[in-house]
């Protein structure tokens, strides 16, 4: 089997085969400078031939071209003229009809129209002949007939192709050798002069394939000895620097590891905060953010790291807040903060507090700011709903104050010996105390609920009783606006297993509101109906109705509606709490269909006592 070249072997001769690859690809651009020259050369000759050719005919007349036995001057021409570059020669009448045809074998003289402008009808064109699809080039010129067009004369030669002859192959064959033998000549003498370098690279090489830094132990003179010896001197010197490094190196990666690890931990800390974290460095560039960052403010965390504040933050409160830290401005241990409403998420408010970082070792330099981003929306509503919460209170604790103090100065008074007076009094009295006891008792209720310090008394229970009952402690108050209420229940109801106070409070409250925000001679509707497994009670009002968007809102603690046909009555925003507080003890559920200015419906879903034993098993 023949040996393969060795890729050393390959490596080393390169040069050589690039010069051979080099030399056959100038001789094939000289000769293909040559066959385009004899291309043109030829087609120029043949040009020079048609044209003449089909002067000289279109002069003679056309008894002299077309003879009956078929000696016409076509044919003479043909016969004692050898041109293998002749395809055809056709005389065709005005009409275009053959008159005389010569063509060489297997070539179809191919038809076309006599050119209608008499500019056009000496000249030349390229056609293709039919089959072989090879191009030609026609001469034609006219036979002019006492002044007329009598005739055609159309000359067809093969379209030079690009190549050679046979007898031009040995004047190119005697060009290139030259060229080619003198390839060896000139690798030799280069590679005679270049024999020391590759001695040196093949030794360089060795050192490298065996990972030895050493000198280079070679005999050389003159120019290669010199350059040998800075070489040698060159390679200790980068040993000696290699092995310091090394050393370095070492110290660095075990530096490198625990500070990965000291900073993987802190990181670790960082991201594990329930709060939105950056570190901004001394010159204002965030170069840590965890992903809480994400989650609060929508912005990708990988994407802040690298950046300043300006680049990311869309909140010019924040921006000028942040500016501060910009290229290290703010010295000291002082924290600041500021609130912000995010643009892409109004409901949140969002505390921005930031906290200067600095070395143990060396406090009197900061090296960077702590900037802490917490979602403070409950303590922002939790702040204002009870700032709210204690204004609606007192004003709802001074108005039947102020109506108790006003009655017993009265009472204290002339106005106090009239028995009528003392009668309207205490019933104004017992009316405000009520009210009072109402609004401390609902109070107490949902603290207790929300405490967990309330359970449920349950017992067997008649609804239609109860339902009776509230209604008609609670539409007295309806009765002087006119309003009239209806009861529809069942006169035969299933007893059901209900804490009997607390069901009556969330029932009273629905009533009270039905009341309080119903318009003058409108209706009130208390209903119940019972299934197998649930029971079912309702309040339906004519009121003022409430909005789609308030529908979920109106049970939440301290709310208050913006509508202003609400704003004109007093409430503390407790009653819908508090009631769907006790409905959800009684594992139930409150909710609420309104359409604006029609009325609205709350309804109590709760499940029987068998249906709740069932669910437990």
């Amino acid at each position: 089997m023949p040996q393969v070249m060795k890729p050393s072997i390959l490596k080393s001769e390169r040069m050589g085969l690039t010069m051979v690859i080099a030399s056959l690809v100038v001789i094939a651009l000289i000769f293909g400078l040559l066959f385009n020259y004899h291309q043109k050369s030829n087609e120029a000759e043949i040009r020079s031939q048609g044209v003449s050719l089909v002067r000289l005919l279109s002069e003679m007349s056309l008894g002299q071209l077309v003879v009956p036995n078929g000696q016409g001057m076509l044919h003479i021409i043909h016969s004692y003229r050898k041109n293998p570059d002749l395809a055809y020669g056709v005389i065709v009448d005005a009409k275009g009809v053959f008159l005389s045809e010569i063509a060489v074998a297997g070539v179809i003289v191919p038809r076309v129209d006599i050119p209608a402008v008499p500019s056009s009808w000496l000249g030349e064109r390229e056609l293709k002949l039919q089959g072989s699809g090879q191009s030609i080039l026609e001469f034609h010129a006219p036979l002019i007939i006492d002044g007329d067009l009598g005739g055609y004369i159309r000359l067809g030669y093969f379209k030079p192709g690009f190549g050679l002859s046979r007898r031009q192959i040995p004047f190119f064959a005697a060009l290139s050798l030259p060229i080619f033998l003198l390839v060896p000549l000139f690798y030799y003498l280069l590679k005679r002069e270049i024999s020391p370098l590759m001695q040196i690279n093949n030794e360089i090489q060795d050192r490298l394939d065996q990972r030895n830094l050493q000198s280079v132990e070679i005999q050389a003179s003159g120019e290669f000895g010199e350059f040998m010896n800075h070489f040698n001197q060159f390679v200790s010197f980068a040993r000696e620097r290699i092995d310091g490094l090394e050393n370095q190196h070492s110290q660095l990666q075990t530096s490198t590891k625990i500070l990965s690890y000291k900073r993987a931990r802190v990181e670790s800390v960082l991201q594990s905060l329930p709060d939105a974290v950056i570190v901004i460095d001394e010159s204002g560039i965030i170069n840590f953010a965890n992903s809480r960052l994400t989650t609060l403010l929508g912005i990708p965390y990988e994407e802040v790291i690298g950046k300043r504040p300006s680049d990311w933050c869309q909140s010019q409160e924040v921006l000028v807040f942040l500016s501060k830290y910009d290229g290290g401005g703010i010295k000291g241990y002082a924290t600041d903060h500021v609130e912000f409403i995010p643009d892409s998420a109004a409901e949140k408010t969002i505390q921005v507090k930031t906290y200067p970082l600095f070395s143990p070792q060396e406090t009197e330099h900061i090296y960077g700011t702590l900037v802490v981003f917490r979602d403070v929306t409950a303590e922002s509503h939790a702040k204002r709903s009870r700032g709210e919460f204690v204004a609606h209170v007192a004003h709802e604790l001074k108005s039947p104050l102020n109506v108790l103090s006003m009655y017993s100065e009265a009472l204290q008074g002339e106005d106090g010996h009239s028995a009528e007076f003392r009668i309207e009094a205490v019933n104004v009295i017992s009316d405000e105390v009520e009210r009072l006891s109402m609004l401390i008792n609902n109070m107490l209720s949902i603290t207790k609920i929300e405490m967990g310090s309330m359970g449920l008394n349950r017992g067997r229970t008649k609804l239609r009783d109860l339902l009776q009952d509230s209604l008609e402690s609670v539409s007295r108050n309806g009765r002087e606006q006119g309003i009239q209420f209806h009861l529809d229940v069942p006169k035969e109801m299933s007893p059901v297993s209900v804490d009997k106070d607390m069901l009556r409070i969330a029932i009273n409250n629905l009533l009270t509101n039905a009341i309080k925000y119903n318009i003058p001679g409108g209706h009130v509707t208390l209903f119940a109906e019972e299934t197998q497994d649930r029971v079912c009670i309702g309040v339906r009002d004519t009121g003022i109705g409430i909005e789609v968007q308030e529908q979920q809102q109106i049970f939440e603690k301290f709310y208050r509606s913006e509508d202003k046909g609400v704003k004109t009555k007093t409430g503390h925003g407790l009653g819908l709490a508090l009631a769907k507080e006790i409905v959800q003890l009684h594992h139930g559920q409150l909710t609420v269909n309104s359409i604006p200015g029609e009325g609205a419906e709350f309804i109590i879903e709760m499940d029987k006592e068998t249906n709740l034993l069932q669910q437990a098993i």
